[in-house]
């Protein structure tokens, strides 16, 4: 279980790190200074704001061999991808073998299934 997990993460890190160094012309960050002198950078990132014309995405489907977890978190994207697929993945195991990774006051404790209000 411990395997698949780090797989997944690093996985999930690698995905993140190269669309990162792919969009690099839709990242800027500008330095705001506040009036007490202290500054504060705010990132930008602008992608395009849909996919290329005739873009086709591809359809996974589950086989006989797929692993499907349930009780698995869906999180709107925050953040960044890394930050919103380790709300995920902390989520899922709060919810199945360690009870204590999210014990804040929404849902009695329980991490909840998405993060709609």
């Amino acid at each position: 279980m411990k395997k698949g997990f780090l797989i997944f993460l690093f996985s999930s890190l690698l995905f993140c790190t190269l669309f990162a160094q792919n969009s690099q012309n839709y990242y800027s960050i500008e330095t705001i200074t506040l009036d007490d002198g202290s500054q504060i950078d705010q990132v930008i990132i602008s992608g395009p704001p849909n996919p290329p014309p005739g873009y086709k995405r591809e359809i996974a489907y589950p086989t006989d061999a797929s692993l499907l977890l349930s009780n698995v978190p869906a999180f709107d994207w925050s953040f960044g991808c890394s930050a919103t697929s380790a709300a995920m993945q902390a989520g899922y195991y709060d919810r199945t073998c360690y009870t204590n990774m999210y014990t804040g006051p929404t849902n009695g404790g329980i991490i909840p299934m998405d993060n709609s209000s």
